[in-house]
């Protein structure tokens, strides 16, 4: 990502930008696309389970679902 440090988005961030809470946000189904970032690590997972757009609901997805889903870009994040 060229240098670029990552940091975790804020509540109101995330509201505004998704239409969705935190801790309910989705990786998909945004207003508009987003650049998302997919930690390598996750790959030693399966299944991931992931928000569905509500802080009650979740959804499994295989790594690589999740990846397909977001178009996100694969990065060693530690």
């Amino acid at each position: 990502m060229g240098g670029a440090s990552i940091k975790r988005a804020s509540p109101d961030f995330v509201k505004r930008v998704t239409g969705q809470v935190i801790g309910g946000d989705a990786p998909a189904g945004h207003p508009e696309p987003l650049k998302t970032i997919i930690d390598l690590a996750l790959r030693d997972y399966d299944p991931l389970w992931v928000a569905a757009g509500t802080a009650d609901s979740l959804v499994s997805l295989s790594y690589n679902e999740l990846l397909a889903l977001t178009s996100g870009t694969e990065l060693n994040v530690r």
